[in-house]
């Protein structure tokens, strides 16, 4: 059964990062003091986030496997660990009593401990679903004794049993299994980047978790409101070669202008939930990006929606076009089509031999089949062909 017990500590301290264990030993004093503790967490709350100290900081690393700090008093090794106000929500749904010590404390520590906490109750509110969370620009260097690695985090995957991300879409690494989490240099360095990425969207996550079908539809929304403005501009602009319309990080631009821009430098390609026939494929674009576009010659308009939204509002997630092709094969008589079982299959001749059909995703394969004649089909066929034949091929 959960107890919550409040009481009162008032704490004046004004705190930089060197101040640090000195706020630690202070509260470690008072917490020693509390004899009716003994079968309870004590929490000291500073209204931005809590901290536990001693037994009760070695009770939650063992329960949850929370990251823990240590600190030298008297002669003793003491613990202690930050919290967020939403690690204490789930506190209060496990078996735990929990003591609260309100103390003021200025400054906010940011830790690995509150990225655990934030993940773990985004497993508690999304119960027995499987969380997919797209993430984008967001990007870290993993440095060992032999090589200097760049990874580009691109999704993470909460579940009751899990919490893993996607590097490059493609290699999976776990951050935690049940509540044995990863500590490994990589593991430390890849929770660092999502500590940054829960600064910005950690509320839009819980959203999600809490009420992922509505929260979805809203994105959408927001998809279409930029898609739309991009069609209004392509009907204003009708001689110009690409639209890209605002958002916080750059422009967007979207369809056949997404072919124009990645055929003239390296853009990652987003897929984008819009409503409607098109507008499902969508490149971020920065200043410099559309400056190059402009010296090569392009003819280039920004327009602006009502509101401007940042990216991780619209739920982008990296398309599966993007692809490296293994080599420079040219294949001919190529095609997306249904077989008689109803799956999409793409198929195609290599120098006359007709190559082996591959089934290929619905998603793709819808798309595909209702885009009328276009530069975006086109190039969605070649990118498809070159990832499902590229490497046999090359054998």
């Amino acid at each position: 059964m959960t107890g919550w017990v409040k009481l009162v500590w008032l704490f004046h301290m004004s705190v930089d990062s060197k101040k640090q264990h000195k706020l630690i030993r202070e509260l470690y004093k008072c917490h020693s003091t509390l004899i009716e503790a003994e079968k309870a967490l004590v929490l000291f709350d500073s209204t931005t986030h809590f901290i536990a100290i001693g037994n009760s900081a070695d009770e939650l690393y063992l329960k949850y496997g929370w990251e823990l700090s240590m600190i030298d008093i008297d002669d003793n090794s003491i613990s202690y660990m930050f919290l967020i106000g939403d690690a204490v929500k789930l506190l209060n749904t496990s078996e735990y009593k929990v003591i609260t010590i309100d103390f003021k404390f200025e400054e906010r520590f940011s830790t690995i401990a509150a990225v655990q906490q934030s993940l773990d109750y985004l497993r508690h509110l999304q119960g027995n679903k499987e969380f997919d969370y797209p993430i984008i620009e967001c990007n870290v260097d993993f440095e060992d004794s032999v090589y200097i690695r760049f990874m580009r985090i691109t999704s993470v995957i909460i579940s009751q049993n899990f919490i893993l991300v996607h590097i490059d879409r493609q290699e999976t690494i776990y951050l935690a299994w049940g509540h044995s989490w990863n500590f490994s240099p990589q593991g430390i360095i890849i929770l660092q980047a999502i500590k940054n990425v829960l600064m910005c969207q950690y509320e839009l996550m819980k959203e999600i978790a809490m009420r992922p079908k509505a929260s979805l539809k809203v994105l959408q929304i927001d998809c279409t409101k930029i898609y739309e403005t991009y069609l209004s501009g392509k009907e204003k602009y009708p001689t110009s070669d690409i639209i890209c319309v605002k958002v916080k990080e750059g422009y967007l631009t979207f369809d056949d202008d997404v072919v124009i821009v990645i055929s003239s430098q390296s853009n990652i390609i987003y897929d984008i939930n819009s409503i409607g026939v098109r507008g499902k494929h969508c490149v971020l674009l920065t200043s410099a990006h559309i400056s190059k576009l402009v010296s090569i010659g392009y003819n280039i308009e920004l327009v602006s929606c009502e509101q401007e939204y940042t990216i991780y509002q619209l739920g982008l997630k990296e398309s599966h076009l993007n692809v490296k092709c293994k080599g420079h094969y040219h294949y001919t008589d190529a095609g997306i089509h249904k077989d008689y079982q109803g799956k999409y299959i793409v198929t195609a001749y290599y120098k006359g031999n007709k190559l082996p059909e591959k089934i290929i995703s619905n998603a793709i394969g819808g798309y595909y089949s209702r885009l009328p004649q276009c530069s975006e089909k086109d190039f969605i066929l070649s990118t498809v062909v070159h990832e499902k034949y590229d490497k046999q091929i090359s054998h």
